[in-house]
């Protein structure tokens, strides 16, 4: 391992021991209802959010409300991604690599797969 390689590790290591009491409390406080520092900036979001899909918070889902929106939710992530893949070519190139690179991509994985196989067989 490169000494470089190394250090960024031992970085990444500390800084995630650093941080994980801090994030530790504050999840703690939101999943006990306490009030954080985000609080005031995120609330009237999530308050918006929730009466433009006219959920209410203070009322418990049943099985089958939850089930329904479990389906609608795969059904709308589906249907989008569906479309994205569809209309790919006519939608704006947002990224450099475009379709040629996921084209590869798929060729490459597969150009691999074969080549283990048959060492294997060999």
């Amino acid at each position: 391992m490169i000494l470089r390689d190394l250090l960024q590790l031992v970085l990444f290591i500390g800084l995630l021991a650093a941080l994980s009491p801090l994030l530790g409390r504050y999840v703690h406080q939101v999943f006990s209802g306490r009030r954080t520092f985000l609080h005031p900036v995120l609330g009237p979001v999530e308050r918006g959010v929730y009466s433009l899909s006219g959920i209410h918070p203070d009322e418990n889902q049943t099985w089958s409300r939850y089930a329904v929106s479990l389906i609608g939710f795969s059904l709308a992530g589906f249907l989008l991604t569906f479309g994205v893949l569809l209309f790919q070519d006519k939608l704006p190139e947002l990224f450099e690599f475009g379709v040629a690179v996921s084209g590869s991509f798929v060729c490459h994985n597969n150009l691999l797969s074969f080549k283990v196989y048959c060492k294997i067989k060999q």
